[in-house]
């Protein structure tokens, strides 16, 4: 559960680490969750927030996680932004790799989370880790596989 000086805590990190951003940004809303494109080799943003009326809400600590995407594509390496392939890639091979490598670019992302405000993202962790066990006999073996790839890297950061 956040509280209210958490979340003043988390909204000026947010306001840091927006204002840190050096390329160009385009914010949009629509009907779906927070997300937030890098396009490096347009050094562009495209942030994309829920509508106010949306049923899901802007979380502050999942806002800052995907500015924290946005700042290590800019900083570290463009796979950051999401996963990258060429025109002409096996598309059974971007199936495959593409929670691989969400969940190593979360795995960094939650760590630097972890240490800048511990308590929302231990939260973050642990409710990402009820979900997985309270819905682990709704996925078939297909998409079960799926779903530990993109959310084991939120349960080793506890345990790093």
């Amino acid at each position: 559960m956040i509280r209210s000086n958490e979340t003043n805590n988390i909204s000026q990190k947010i306001n840091s680490m927006f204002a840190s951003l050096k390329w160009d940004i385009r914010l949009r809303r629509h009907a779906g969750q927070c997300e937030i494109m890098s396009f490096p080799e347009k050094k562009l943003h495209r942030i994309t927030l829920p509508n106010p009326d949306h049923r899901d809400q802007l979380r502050p600590i999942e806002y800052l996680h995907e500015l924290y995407h946005a700042k290590l594509c800019e900083t570290v390496h463009p796979l950051f932004s999401g996963s990258i392939f060429t025109q002409n890639s096996n598309p059974e091979y971007i199936q495959f790799y593409t929670p691989l490598f969400r969940c190593v670019n979360d795995w960094f992302v939650d760590g630097l989370l972890i240490t800048l405000c511990p308590e929302e993202e231990l939260d973050e962790i642990k409710e990402h880790t009820e979900m997985i066990l309270d819905n682990f006999e709704k996925f078939n073996s297909g998409n079960l596989a799926e779903f530990c790839n993109l959310n084991v890297c939120r349960i080793s950061v506890l345990f790093t």
